[in-house]
């Protein structure tokens, strides 16, 4: 297939046709790829690309193609787990799991202090997510081990793109890579990690201006 032809790359797993497809976007990875999610009796049942976003214009990683059958695998987990006194794991309700939590934290904090507690949040917040976690650890429960992938994993990028671009934000867009001769990625396996932004980069270094 060339690159000029339409690609809508999907996986289905459903019998006939799904009752509907709701517009969304993959956030397994930050290449930000369109999609359209298959829905079956309020299930999740399949994913297709978007052909009209302008950032994988119909193609999906094999993540983002597979990733949604974990929804109904049989072993998910649906509630809680608590350890009894046998040290076997039991099903609870949510709220004895956070009572539970409530007890142990007090606990913690009364015997070792504020920061026998830690916070290790996520990378893949919105601003208002950090905000109310900062506002809960360090305001509230008065400890300072507050820690989250974005210091080890982003951080150092938006270090490194500061000092050699004087901005923390990447200078380049994606549609740059159709029309560069020149492009130079560190430490970043788009090969293994980001396989649609590694299939543009094929189609530019064929010398095709890349339509994806």
């Amino acid at each position: 297939m060339s690159w000029q032809e339409e690609r809508i790359d999907q996986n289905l797993y459903s019998q006939g046709e799904p009752d509907k497809w709701v517009y969304s976007t993959c956030n397994i990875c930050s290449v930000g790829c369109g999609c359209y999610i298959a829905v079956k009796d309020e299930q999740i049942v399949g994913i297709k690309g978007n052909g009209e976003h302008p950032t994988n214009r119909g193609r999906l990683g094999p993540k983002r193609e597979n990733q949604w059958q974990a929804n109904q695998a049989p072993d998910r987990l649906t509630s809680p787990m608590i350890r009894n006194a046998q040290g076997l794991l039991e099903k609870a309700t949510w709220d004895q799991a956070f009572e539970l939590i409530v007890k142990k934290s007090k606990q913690s904090m009364k015997e070792l202090g504020p920061n026998s507690i830690s916070i290790y949040s996520t990378g893949q917040g919105f601003l208002e997510d950090y905000y109310t976690t900062a506002k809960i650890g360090r305001a509230g429960l008065q400890t300072h081990l507050l820690d989250a992938n974005t210091r080890l994993c982003t951080a150092t990028t938006e270090f490194c793109l500061l000092q050699s671009f004087g901005a923390d934000g990447t200078p380049a867009s994606s549609d740059d890579i159709d029309e560069t001769d020149t492009l130079m990625l560190f430490g970043h396996n788009a090969a293994e990690t980001g396989t649609v932004l590694f299939e543009r980069i094929m189609d530019r270094k064929k010398g095709q201006a890349s339509h994806i």
